[in-house]
């Protein structure tokens, strides 16, 4: 997925490269014993059943937690290994391994994106209608799809490269109310990957992406809980900056609409105000809100330059009969 970096926190720097570390040293320590070679020199050639014996027993769903760039750079060490590596080899790719996963991860809302199948990309009549709303589409679309082969300067590369991201948020859009969008999509919000509702009474409830706009450049993505049915702002910077039209002001609604027994039964809690115990009296709550009715009156009258007629606290009886007979 193709989106733009942003700054890791030292705690997940410090946890992904230790991972790494892990894995490349169990690989490494794993092979040599296969062998029976010594830790110094080099490491004569192992056998593809061996290879496929390494593989087989590596735990691979922590290695898929780590990101899927540092497994497919595991699986090319292991590879690269077959015939021979030197322990100043086996350090640099180690290194290629850490980037790749920093990279992975730090793609700003990469979390919130899912994957789009090659084939609705390179289908044209899923794409109807992009090519005038993205800068350089065909420069974009060929970036997007992997084969992007233009000798291009620096300047131009970064606009193509910022026409691909946009081009593929706005085909994620469309993407996820597909059959296989929603299902997708669906397996993010079982596992909480969208975040959870900040309100107490949901008891954190999983959220789901949303936009405000299907048109792009309007506003933000928020997160909207389906069981108090509002939204919010995300905790991350890394998400705060996504235009919301990458998943559109539909996608929840089709969802439940597809998956019916998912939505979930709303809230009848309310939080009560009290004081010291107890509650506070329904009088002062109406008072309240009726004193932000008329201030919105206001407003709106004051919008449409209608002069109001309510008196206000620092006005006397007197004053407000004068503006009356006026």
């Amino acid at each position: 997925m193709i989106a733009a970096g942003c700054i890791l926190d030292c705690g997940a720097m410090a946890c992904l490269m230790f991972i790494a570390l892990y894995y490349c040293a169990f690989c490494g320590f794993l092979m040599s014993y296969m062998t029976g070679a010594e830790t110094t020199g080099m490491v004569p050639t192992i056998r593809p059943l061996l290879v496929q014996m390494a593989l087989d027993n590596l735990p691979v769903a922590s290695l898929a937690a780590a990101g899927g760039l540092g497994a497919i750079a595991l699986v090319l060490l292991m590879q690269l290994s077959c015939s021979f590596y030197s322990p100043n080899a086996l350090c640099v790719i180690i290194l290629i391994i850490i980037l790749c996963i920093l990279q992975f991860v730090s793609s700003r809302g990469n979390e919130y994106f899912c994957e789009i199948d090659e084939d609705y990309l390179t289908d044209r009549f899923n794409l109807t209608g992009l090519n005038t709303e993205v800068s350089y589409y065909q420069y974009a679309l060929d970036l997007v799809t992997d084969v992007f082969d233009l000798d291009a300067d620096d300047d131009l590369r970064e606009q193509i490269e910022k026409s691909a991201r946009h081009l593929y948020g706005l085909v994620h859009a469309r993407y996820i109310v597909t059959t296989r969008g929603l299902a997708k999509m669906l397996e993010k919000y079982k596992k909480s990957e969208f975040g959870k509702c900040p309100r107490v009474m949901c008891d954190g409830h999983a959220l789901l992406p949303v936009g405000e706009s299907d048109l792009p450049n309007i506003s933000t993505v928020k997160l909207y809980c389906p069981k108090c049915e509002d939204i919010y702002n995300p905790k991350s910077t890394r998400h705060s900056s996504i235009d919301g039209a990458y998943f559109g002001t539909s996608f929840h609604s089709i969802l439940f609409q597809v998956y019916p027994a998912l939505n979930p039964e709303k809230s009848s809690r309310r939080y009560e105000p009290r004081i010291y115990g107890f509650k506070v009296h329904a009088a002062a709550a109406l008072a309240r809100y009726q004193d932000n009715q008329r201030e919105d009156l206001k407003w709106r009258l004051a919008e449409v330059d209608i002069k109001h007629r309510f008196i206000e606290d620092s006005e006397s009886e007197e004053d407000a009969i004068e503006y009356d007979e006026a």
